[in-house]
C-alpha cells in the first residue's frame, strides 16, 4: 500500500512540474516618455485602489517600471490628470507625452 502510495505522489509531483513553465514571463514593462517642452520633475504609478506603488524621477525624458500585469494610473508632477494604462506580462507599455496630449503603444 505505501508503494502505491508513494508511486501515485511521485507521479502527481511529475505532473505538477511538468505543467510548469520557467519561461512565462509573469511581469510587464513600463516605459513612460515625455517629448513636450514641459518635462515632470517625477513619475507616480498608482493602483486603482489610490494606492501609490513607485514614484521616481525622470531622467533623460523617460522613467522605466516594472511591473505585475494590471491597470495602473500614471501621474506625472506638474500635469493635470491621471493616466490609466494597462501592464501586460512579457510585454512593455510605452506612454508617451508630447504637446499634442497622450498615447499608448504595446510592444512585444
Amino acid at each position: 500500500m505505501k508503494k502505491l502510495l508513494l508511486s501515485f505522489l511521485l507521479c502527481a509531483a511529475a505532473v505538477g512540474l511538468a505543467g510548469c513553465d520557467d519561461d512565462m514571463p509573469t511581469s510587464g514593462h513600463l516605459t513612460v516618455s515625455f517629448s513636450s517642452p514641459k518635462i515632470p520633475e517625477a513619475v507616480s504609478i498608482k493602483t486603482a485602489e489610490n494606492g501609490t506603488l513607485y514614484e521616481t524621477k525622470v531622467q533623460g525624458y523617460k522613467a522605466e517600471f516594472e511591473l505585475l500585469p494590471g491597470n495602473y494610473r500614471i501621474v506625472p508632477s506638474g500635469f493635470f490628470g491621471e493616466h490609466w494604462c494597462q501592464v501586460i506580462a512579457g510585454k512593455t507599455t510605452v506612454m508617451g507625452f508630447d504637446s499634442g496630449g497622450n498615447s499608448i503603444s504595446y510592444i512585444k
